[in-house]
């Protein structure tokens, strides 16, 4: 198998994705009119920033198997195929229909319900925890979402998906605020 990786969005992947801020953030509270009640010294909530990782980058397996290739996302700079047993999802033509599938039949994988849109972080986290399967048989222009080994959010895009060889992948993935 060879599997080839390159950045196909020319960014650079320090850019930070911010959430909408909590309801506790957007009140803001009427300090100075406390009638006599005691105001609270603690600072209004931050919004969680989600920070990138990498991506988009274009992952390219040049052929499947059967099994799938093994791909890890939970390295610093792009995903690693053919990554045994530290792998977060597989990639092949099994049964001759492309698909996608987390280890140990783990919910983390979830399909992206609008094609036209990219998702947020927030919102793959969202699509992981209500529609969470453990495979996808795949087609090309879905998207998907995936929650790694480490607490991590991914986009998957399917680019191309044959039915035997290779196939290419845009994948992007962000750290958790809590990490």
């Amino acid at each position: 198998m060879l599997v080839s990786q390159s950045n196909s969005s020319g960014d650079d992947g320090d850019r930070n994705v911010e959430s909408a801020p909590t309801s506790a953030a957007r009140s803001g509270g009427d300090e100075g009119q406390g009638g006599g009640e005691t105001q609270s010294s603690a600072p209004p909530a931050a919004a969680e920033t989600w920070e990138k990782v990498y991506g988009p980058v274009k992952l390219e397996v040049e052929k499947t198997d059967i099994s799938g290739t093994k791909i890890d996302l939970d390295t610093p700079k792009q995903p690693l195929a053919n990554a045994g047993d530290g792998a977060d999802f597989s990639f092949g033509a099994e049964f001759l229909d492309p698909s996608l599938s987390v280890p140990d039949d783990a919910k983390y994988l979830a399909p992206w319900p609008d094609p036209g849109t990219a998702p947020t972080p927030e919102g793959c986290m969202d699509s992981v925890d209500t529609n969470g399967s453990y495979s996808a048989t795949v087609k090309r222009g879905e998207q998907y979402c995936l929650l790694t080994g480490e607490g991590r959010i991914a986009h998957i895009k399917v680019r191309t998906a044959p039915d035997s060889g290779g196939g290419i992948l845009d994948v992007t993935v962000w750290e958790s605020p809590d990490a």
